[in-house]
């Protein structure tokens, strides 16, 4: 027979001791919510998901949650549009330096 989460989840904590156990309940919506919001394409967000995202999160928490989202998400597919090979690190090659000369500014 298995654990139940919440055992489960006591012991290994990745939280200080003193401080509040996260709700699993809320990280599951949380995790929903994400899944649903990344792959809106395909299968939209709900009412029923978004109404049990406002029961867990205040207005301010839902905003820092979607804005962390939109950055993963940008970050994702820049990485995935440039197709990097796994495994290496290959860095950009530097810019040419500019001289200082108004003549050689950008344009804008």
């Amino acid at each position: 027979m298995r654990a139940p989460l919440a055992k489960a989840s006591n012991a290994c904590r990745p939280w200080p001791p003193g401080t509040r156990r996260p709700s699993i309940p809320r990280e599951r919506t949380a995790l929903a919510w994400t899944d649903a919001v990344t792959r809106v394409s395909e299968t939209h967000v709900s009412d029923a998901l978004f109404a049990e995202v406002r029961q867990h999160f205040s207005e301010q928490e839902l905003v820092d949650l979607r804005l962390t989202l939109a950055a993963i998400n940008g970050w994702n597919r820049l990485a995935i549009s440039f197709r990097p090979e796994v495994g290496s690190d290959q860095r950009a090659p530097a810019l040419p330096a500019r001289s200082a000369h108004p003549a050689n500014a950008p344009p804008f």
